[in-house]
Formats: structure tokens, C-alpha cells, sequence
């Protein structure tokens, strides 16, 4: 007992203690004027740092002298819509009017009670309202803001019925400026589209594919329209396309179009604007037109004629292409080149004026105009691109300038009513294949300014084409002028001095003995007229194709210098009935006798297969006949010369 009143006194002493010292600690702080009153925040007004939106929560701040700062959220508004209502055929609904056009409220399906909806008011048979857009235009379209701008454009059919579109000048009392990209695409049962002033911009295929579209109206207004804007709208009759950029290919396909009118002021007709405007008959352009680019025409094929402006200077490629309804056609004087394609297969183009002013004729300008019965061709130019007049085959007549330096590779190929043609001195470069199928072509002679004729060569490594003079069947006489350094003639071959090549050969070509060491690929090919020729012993080679398709060709007689014969060299020479193969012979290419439909015999100056044969003649002999090759010891000459078998 006594032990536990001493610990008692002993823990009283040490708290009195600590109280003594705390005392002592407290009143030296207020002699040195450090003791702290407790605080009580004074705050300021609330302000709003972030307004709150329909969506997202806002927030509001305040603060106190002390620094310390307090904020709290502000709930989100919700979205705000009008009390009028809107309706369809179907349903109703209230629109948000605070800027989210594709939330609305209390949308419900119509509740009808004789006739008329008991919420909405909307009378069946009536058109939808809309107190958003002007009276006349088409309720339920879709609409975004344009980003940026106090601006609306329409990017949808949305609910609209009706085969009348009516694009309203406002929405919201804010304009309507344009027309979405793919707005409208591929929407059936629209007849006509009706687009207000304010309108600037049309988007790309915005009404591409509308197959019942009959009438737009493009208004003075627009700026752009873009690509493909109205593409295959196939019912579409008439347009009148206003000053303004366009993209390419903008009425392709509208199959029905009949009549197109550009507006003044316009500079070009835009890249294949009218592609495959297949009923497209009139098309009238203004004196400002400079430019017709690529495609723009392509492949109008009613369209007979079109009057081009003064101004014009420039065409793009396969302007016309395929306008084969085009009757005739009178370049204008600032027009200096001629592209690619530009009148290829305008089947029905009888007539061409060309400026005199013209310097470029490019590749296949007026390949497969079949009823161009001549051509001038002005001073300027001097050069005829490839495939330039390829397959006119009316064409009869051709003027070639003074100043004409070369002809590319099938210039005038499949000119079948091309009977004669005057080079010029300045020519100097006949391209391969340049005069290939003239079937009419009876003579030729070669200036003494050319030293270049076709492809050089005779094995694989040179390009084939068909020969300069391949398919000249009327062809009975190859000359060249005195002096040419390069080329000369003799028998009626044309022969490369330097590389004693022969080049091209007619009906009536006599290889010379001497000065020639190998037949061109192509030289002879697709002369049908040639019944017999004769290799010399100074021919080595045999080029590729050199003699394919000579139908008429019934003796063929190899010199005995012959090593090569080329693949497809005698290919279905379809009159060939035998050939004697030299022992000098070492190699026969790919398909050299093929489809010699005729050939019965092969006589071999060798004891064994030597070659690869079954390659070298694939399908000879005629049906039901078993050709045969006979070897060395296996046949003799007769009297006459010719090669028969020897009694078994």
C-alpha cells in the first residue's frame, strides 16, 4: 500500500514539472510576441473558371487573402431544345438548339387518331415543318457546322421524302454554303435538286450515282465543285456549268446528257468532265476557253461536232478519244502540240485542219480513225509520233512538211489505202513498224538524209516489232536515194551497209550473193505476195520472225554459210511443202516451222538429231498426214534439183 502511494507521488511530481516548464516556455513566446491567434478563412466571391456545357461539367473558384483557394463543380446544363416540334411522315421529335444537331428530345412515332397526331399535330398527308429552315425548302436533310465559320453544310438526305430536293438558303438563320462529300451518293428516287444562291461549295460524288436525277441547277455563286460530283448520274439531261473550279471527271457516266454550256469566263474544261457522256450532242464553249484537258470528251460517242475557241492553246490527253461520232475538226492557231491519244479511234472523223503553227504531233493522235482520207501535216512540225495515223485506213493522201525529221515506230501502221508517200530530204529516222500493213503501198524511196530504220539486230536481244514495211503486200519496189552513207538497195532489199543487215524486203526481192550477212528480224514478215526466195551462201543468220506469215511462199532454198535460224523465223508459212536444212546449220530456234501447215518433208544434211527439233516444229504438216524428217543418207537430189526420199 504504501508502495503504491510513493509511485502515485512520483508521476505527480514529473506532470507538475512539465506543466512549470510548458508555463515558462508559453510566456517567454509572448514576451517575444510569437504566439499564433487561430485563423478564420475570409473568401472571396465565387468566379467561374470553366463554363459548364450540355455535356461536361463546369467549375468555379474562390479565394482567401491568406492564399488558400476552394472550387466546386457546376453541373453540366443538359441539352437545350426548342418547344416548337418537328416531324417527319412517320415521327416527331424537338430539335436541340444548342448546337448539336443530331441529339433531340421526346422523338416518338406519330400518334394518329383520325389523321392527326394527338402530340405533334402533324395532319398525315402534309409535308413536314421545320421552323429551322426557310418555307419551300425539303425538311429532314442533315446538317453539320463548318468548322471555323458561321456556316452550315448539308451532309445527308436524313428523313427527307419526295423526289424534289430543295437545299435551303439557312438553317438556324445561319447559311447554308455547302453540300458535303457524299452527301446525297447513291440515292435513288431524287428527280431534281434545287440549290440556293449562297451555295459556294459542292463536295466530291456529293450526288454521285443518282440515277433518277433529271435537273440541277448549278447557281452563279459556286466556287468549287469536286470530283466526281455528279458522276453517273444516268438521267441527268442538260447542264449549264457556271464559272467556278471543278474537279475531274465531274458528269462522268451521265449517260443521258444531251447538252452542255459552259459559262463565259471559264478557262478550261476541266479533266474528264464529260467522260463517257454517251447521248452528249451539243456542247457549246465560251471564247475564254484556253484549255481541254485529259479525258474531257472521252468517249462521247454522239457528239458530232464541237467548235473550238480562238483562244485555245492547250489539249490534254484522250480529249476526244473515242468520239466516234466526230465528223470533222479545225485545230485553232495558238494550239502548238497535238497530245497522246487526243482523236485515237474517232471512227467517223472524215476532216482535219492542222494550224500552221502546230510543232508536235505525239503518239497515237489519230490512231483508228478510220475515215480520214487525208492529212496535211504543217511545216513545224518534226517529228510524227508513234502510232500517230496507226490503222486510218482511209487515208490516202499524207503531206509531209519539208522540215520533217523523223517518223516514229508505226506512225502510218494499217494505213491500208496508202498507195504512195513522198519522204522528205530532211527525214533522217524511219521508226520500226512505221509503214507496217500500208497494203496499198506499191513503192518507197529512202532519202539520202536517213540513217535510222527500225530495230538493228537479229536475235532475242533486239526488241521485235513487225519490220518498217511488215504486211506491204502491194510493195514491189525499194529504192534509196543516191549518197545516203547508211543505207543502200539492190534487188529490191533494204540493206544496212555497216552491219550488211538486210532490213526490209518485198514481193519482188531478190537477195543479192554478196554484201549481205543476215536477214532482220521481221525483214520479210507478212508479205503475202513472196512465193520463193533465195538465202545466199553469205547469209550466217536468219533473224526472228523474218519470214512469218508469208503464206504464199512455196520454196524456201538455205545457202550453205546459214548457221542460225531464228525463233519463229518461217512461221505458218502455210504454202511451204518441204525444206532442205544445210549441214551448216548448228542451230534452229523456237517454233521456226510452226503451223507450216503444208510442210510434209524436211530433208537434214546431218546423220542424227542434232537440233531440238520438237521445238523448232510444233503443228507442221497438214491433218491426218505424218510429216518426216530425213536424215543424211536417207535422201537425194533428182535430176531437177529437188530433194526425194531414197527407195527403202
Amino acid at each position: 500500500m504504501r508502495q503504491k502511494k510513493r509511485i502515485g507521488l512520483r508521476v505527480f511530481a514529473v506532470c507538475l514539472s512539465m506543466l512549470v516548464v510548458l508555463s515558462f516556455l508559453v510566456a517567454c513566446d509572448e514576451e517575444n510576441g510569437a504566439a499564433t491567434p487561430q485563423h478564420s478563412h475570409e473568401w472571396s466571391g465565387w468566379t467561374v473558371a470553366q463554363q459548364p456545357t450540355c455535356t461536361e461539367n463546369g467549375k468555379r473558384e474562390r479565394s482567401c487573402a491568406c492564399g488558400a483557394k476552394d472550387e466546386e463543380s457546376i453541373p453540366k446544363t443538359g441539352h437545350l431544345f426548342s418547344e416548337a416540334w418537328s416531324y417527319s411522315a412517320t415521327e416527331h421529335w424537338h430539335m436541340a438548339v444548342c448546337g448539336h444537331d443530331d441529339v433531340t428530345d421526346a422523338r416518338g412515332v406519330h400518334a394518329l387518331k383520325d389523321g392527326e397526331c394527338s402530340v405533334c399535330g402533324y395532319i398525315r398527308g402534309e409535308n413536314p415543318s421545320d421552323p429551322d429552315i426557310p418555307d419551300g425548302a425539303t425538311v429532314g436533310l442533315e446538317y453539320r457546322a463548318v468548322p471555323g465559320k458561321q456556316e452550315y453544310m448539308v451532309t445527308g438526305i436524313g428523313t427527307a421524302l419526295g423526289t424534289q430536293i430543295v437545299i435551303p438558303e439557312s438553317f438556324k438563320k445561319i447559311p447554308v454554303t455547302q453540300i458535303a462529300e457524299g452527301a446525297f451518293y447513291e440515292e435513288a428516287g431524287i428527280e431534281e435538286v434545287v440549290l440556293p444562291e449562297g451555295l459556294t461549295s459542292i463536295g466530291n460524288q456529293a450526288f454521285s450515282g443518282c440515277p433518277d436525277l433529271q435537273t440541277v441547277n448549278l447557281p452563279e455563286g459556286i466556287v468549287s465543285v469536286g470530283n466526281r460530283a455528279f458522276a453517273g448520274c444516268s438521267a441527268l439531261g442538260e447542264i449549264f456549268v457556271q464559272k467556278a473550279e471543278y474537279g475531274s471527271y465531274v458528269f462522268i457516266g451521265c449517260e443521258s446528257l444531251k447538252k452542255a454550256e459552259l459559262a463565259a469566263g471559264m478557262m478550261k474544261v476541266p479533266e474528264g468532265m464529260f467522260t463517257s457522256c454517251s447521248a452528249l450532242e451539243e456542247v457549246i464553249l465560251p471564247d475564254s476557253i484556253v484549255s481541254v484537258e485529259g479525258d474531257a470528251f472521252f468517249n462521247c460517242t454522239a457528239l458530232v461536232s464541237v467548235d473550238l475557241p480562238e483562244n485555245l492553246e492547250t489539249f490534254g490527253g484522250c480529249a476526244f478519244y473515242g468520239c466516234s461520232a466526230l465528223q470533222s475538226v479545225s485545230v485553232p492557231a495558238k494550239v502548238g502540240t497535238l497530245p497522246s491519244q487526243l482523236f485515237q479511234n474517232c471512227e467517223g472523223l472524215k476532216e482535219v485542219s492542222l494550224p500552221a503553227g502546230l510543232t508536235v504531233i505525239m503518239d497515237s493522235v489519230f490512231s483508228g480513225c478510220s475515215a480520214l482520207g487525208e492529212i496535211a501535216i504543217p511545216a513545224g512540225v518534226s517529228s510524227v509520233g508513234g502510232s500517230a495515223f496507226k490503222d486510218c485506213t482511209s487515208l490516202a493522201t499524207v503531206s509531209l512538211p519539208a522540215g520533217l525529221e523523223k517518223i516514229e515506230r508505226f506512225a502510218f501502221s494499217g494505213c491500208s489505202s496508202l498507195s504512195e508517200i513522198s519522204l522528205p530530204d530532211s527525214l533522217t529516222s524511219i521508226g520500226d513498224s512505221a509503214f507496217e500493213f500500208c497494203t496499198a503501198l506499191e513503192a518507197i524511196e529512202i532519202p539520202a538524209g536517213v540513217q535510222e530504220i527500225g530495230e538493228i539486230g537479229t536475235g532475242a536481244a533486239t526488241e521485235v516489232m513487225g519490220g518498217v514495211f511488215a504486211g506491204c503486200n502491194a510493195l514491189a519496189s525499194i529504192t534509196v536515194e543516191q549518197g545516203n552513207e547508211r543505207y543502200y538497195a539492190e534487188g529490191n532489199c533494204l540493206i544496212d551497209r555497216e552491219h550488211k543487215l538486210l532490213i526490209a524486203g518485198c514481193k519482188n526481192s531478190v537477195i543479192p550473193e554478196e554484201g549481205v550477212t543476215a536477214i532482220g528480224n521481221g525483214a520479210f514478215r507478212w508479205h503475202f505476195g513472196l512465193t520463193e526466195i533465195k538465202i545466199p551462201d553469205s547469209v550466217i543468220e536468219i533473224g526472228m520472225y523474218a519470214f512469218e506469215a508469208c503464206t504464199g511462199l512455196t520454196r524456201v532454198d538455205l545457202g550453205e554459210g546459214v548457221e542460225r535460224i531464228g525463233a519463229f523465223a518461217f512461221y505458218s508459212c502455210t504454202s511451204l511443202d518441204r525444206i532442205v536444212i544445210p549441214e551448216s546449220v548448228t542451230d534452229i530456234y523456237l517454233n521456226a516451222f510452226s503451223y507450216c501447215s503444208a510442210l510434209t518433208e524436211v530433208f537434214a544434211c546431218i546423220e542424227h538429231d542434232y537440233y531440238d527439233w520438237a521445238k523448232a516444229f510444233v503443228n507442221w504438216a497438214p491433218p491426218n498426214v505424218s510429216p518426216h524428217i530425213y536424215w543424211l543418207g536417207e535422201w537425194e537430189y533428182d535430176a531437177q534439183g529437188v530433194p526425194v526420199p531414197l527407195a527403202p
